[in-house]
């Protein structure tokens, strides 16, 4: 073999070629060992590949925009509002979401926040959402951190092409809520 081809021609002695190489046969020794394998094992093939297929077709969107900022000492004070300046497209539709990232050890059952939408021609829309912090709502991140999602514009289409600002910032009576780590707004075309 050496690195070179070589090429088998049948005709040698005993099932050999002209260069002394066993010629193989069949991969199955009949057609009825063939169906038997591809009954046994074809459906399961198939099956792989329709899905290996489904999720090599299937488009994820990635966010336009996405910017977490750390608080200082796992604390997210009511003073403290949190900026996210972000470009969008006219006549595009957009997914707005945040992220609240806490402690393993952190209490609340929810936190209100104040979300203050700014466009680029100096308008305040001023809103509020209450994020809920339950089990079912949940991700890890692989750290010992949790995650918790939350909606802030499920339909947002921009008037202009431009930069918009949101912030923010908790509305609880408790001047600091421990355990906050990181806030996160990410910035998704709905397609």
């Amino acid at each position: 073999i050496g690195g070179a081809l070589r090429v088998a021609r049948p005709g040698g002695p005993r099932g050999q070629d002209s260069l002394g190489v066993r010629v193989a046969g069949s991969l199955f020794r009949s057609e009825k060992g063939a169906m038997k394998w591809l009954g046994r094992y074809g459906l399961f093939v198939a099956s792989l590949l329709v899905v290996l297929l489904l999720q090599a077709c299937r488009q994820r969107v990635l966010p336009d925009y996405s910017y977490y900022q750390s608080l200082e000492g796992a604390e997210w004070a009511i003073e403290d509002e949190l900026f996210y300046t972000f470009p969008v497209s006219a006549g595009e539709r957009y997914l707005v979401e945040g992220v609240v990232r806490v402690t393993p050890d952190f209490a609340l059952r929810q936190i209100p926040l104040g979300v203050v939408l700014e466009t680029p021609d100096h308008r305040f829309e001023e809103s509020k959402v209450l994020l809920p912090i339950t089990p079912a709502r949940i991700r890890t991140t692989g750290y010992i951190v949790r995650e918790y999602p939350f909606s802030i514009m499920s339909d947002f289409r921009p008037d202009t092409s431009s930069f918009y600002t949101i912030s923010l910032r908790p509305l609880l009576r408790d001047s600091v809520i421990r355990g906050v780590i990181e806030v996160g707004v990410t910035v998704t075309p709905s397609r």
